[in-house]
């Protein structure tokens, strides 16, 4: 058996990491985790291409093909998962009929990037709710072209997000800043605050 990399975790490798290929993981769940430790050997394997900046791995071991079908553990869905960005199976894994689900996430995820609360900023910042709301359409687009999205992602939820935005209870940006805390503690699973640091960085890396 070929055992989970994560720290801690004795569960049999299901996958590789997303972006080389090469390191086992159960899941993406311990794929976050690990984050850290695997990064500067993963960017080893990464060489740049012209599709924007973004990167693909030079190789792709036999028996750990990271596309098909993945269950959202969350909603107990099943999703064909985009070639572009397995790392974030489960944002992958929620289905068209509850897009708000996307919207959080990307919500919450446009918050710390908007504060520099992540560990690629320079320097964190205090926007105002004015300068949080002025500035999330372009996230929002930025976001898009990463291709961190759901293969069902259309014009109807651009606008169905900066709706979110405007008006639910939780996604309204007038609010002003919610402490990364925060948002952490309205997570399904803490331990997801290291995906939606990983989402920043690979806006970041799109053109």
């Amino acid at each position: 058996m070929l055992q989970c990399s994560a720290p801690g975790c004795t569960l049999e490798a299901k996958n590789r990491c997303s972006r080389c290929k090469t390191r086992p993981y159960c899941g993406s769940e311990c794929q976050a985790k690990d984050w850290q430790a695997h990064r500067k050997e993963c960017n080893k394997f990464q060489s740049p291409t012209s599709n924007g900046g973004n990167t693909r791995p030079a190789f792709n071991p036999a028996g750990f093909s990271p596309f098909g079908i993945m269950c959202n553990p969350s909603t107990g869905q099943t999703s064909p998962i985009s070639t572009t960005a397995f790392f974030f199976a489960e944002l992958f894994g929620y289905v068209a009929e509850r897009p708000e689900l996307v919207y959080t996430e990307v919500v919450d995820t446009y918050r710390i990037y908007a504060t520099g609360d992540y560990m690629q900023a320079a320097q964190k910042v205090d926007p105002s709710p004015e300068d949080l709301v002025a500035g999330f359409p372009s996230f929002v687009d930025r976001a898009h072209r990463s291709g961190i999205f759901p293969d069902w992602w259309k014009d109807e939820h651009r606008e169905g997000i900066l709706k979110f935005a405007q008006e639910d209870e939780w996604g309204r940006l007038d609010r002003g800043v919610v402490p990364k805390e925060q948002i952490q503690a309205h997570l399904p699973k803490p331990a997801r605050i290291v995906t939606l640091e990983m989402i920043i960085e690979r806006i970041e890396n799109t053109a």
